[in-house]
């Protein structure tokens, strides 16, 4: 896969990408999952995405309701800015946290199985009543950032800002990319999304690297 920077960089406009947030401070207990921010390491990279895109004149930014994900659009906005792009919007958005899981209980065999969850939900040996089919759940995340994304003009791109759940689900579904054979989305990995000739291209993309 090629990275982050690299694909955005050269790809057609307009274009959007699904990325996991910056570098975060490590959970204590999923309770408290969604206000763990982003370390000074995160902060700084994310703001370097801004300042390292070229060819777009506008850009909109979606983030999940977690603090490390708006965290993360915010800096790059900074970084954005700094680089003289418009930065048209920042809105948040429950569709980039998870929207697949029905009962609160399926976080039990995270907490068990770790990683290996993701695996699980693949085979469809997770609980039907708990969490989404893998087919339903990447039209709940992917849906919301397509119809975006061809309501916007050439030379403008939206950033959606996810977890890592979400970009590894997208990645097996819509690459054919299997974590088990590259390893868990990094930091700021993800997938760019652009539209060709009325078909979609869909793009994974390993964490960005900066010159």
């Amino acid at each position: 896969m090629e990275s982050l920077l690299e694909v955005l960089n050269k790809v057609h406009t307009p274009a959007a990408v699904v990325i996991r947030h910056g570098a975060r401070y490590p959970g204590v207990d999923l309770e408290n999952e969604m206000s763990i921010g982003l370390t000074e390491t995160g902060m700084v990279d994310s703001r370097m995405v801004g300042e390292n895109l070229k060819r777009f004149s506008s850009v909109r930014l979606f983030h999940s309701p977690a603090l490390r994900c708006r965290q993360t659009a915010e800096c790059i906005a900074e970084g954005l800015k700094s680089n003289n792009i418009n930065v048209a919007s920042i809105e948040q958005r429950s569709s980039l946290c998870a929207p697949y899981v029905k009962d609160q209980r399926v976080m039990e065999e995270v907490s068990k199985l770790g990683h290996d969850f993701i695996s699980e939900w693949f085979n469809s040996n997770l609980n039907s009543e708990w969490i989404y089919n893998v087919k339903d759940s990447v039209k709940m995340i992917a849906g919301p950032v397509l119809k975006s994304l061809s309501e916007i003009e050439e030379g403008s791109l939206d950033i959606h800002i996810s977890h890592d759940w979400d970009i590894s689900l997208m990645w097996k579904e819509l690459a054919g990319v299997d974590y088990r054979n590259v390893g868990w989305p990094g930091y700021l990995s993800g997938i760019v999304f652009t539209i060709e000739n009325d078909c979609i291209n869909c793009i994974p993309v390993t964490a960005p690297v900066f010159q």
